[in-house]
């Protein structure tokens, strides 16, 4: 008998395809090299592309993922979060 492969086996093989080696997306800003000069600067600081694979890893069998960011102590921080997790909030106007 032959078992369909598992979700986590699913979602492995769509991340690999989504962010796999040479696969991350390119931040452009069209006309301005300083500001993309910074992004890049910014996205290799936080490690960014590891945290996307995570949160993908994490949420990307229910279809949700959950990051959070900041400055601490002069870097810029990128938090995975599990989104079973998170309550999200409703605020008044």
């Amino acid at each position: 008998m032959v078992r369909p492969p598992s979700p986590k086996v699913i979602v492995n093989a769509f991340t690999g395809l989504l962010f796999g080696e040479n696969q991350f997306p390119k931040f452009l800003v069209s006309g301005d090299t300083d500001s993309e000069d910074y992004v890049k600067a910014l996205i290799q600081v936080s490690s960014l592309p590891a945290k996307m694979i995570r949160a993908r890893n994490i949420g990307g069998a229910t279809g949700t993922s959950a990051m959070s960011w900041c400055y601490f102590e002069g870097k810029p921080r990128i938090q995975v979060h599990n989104p079973k997790y998170l309550y999200v909030h409703e605020w008044e106007d």
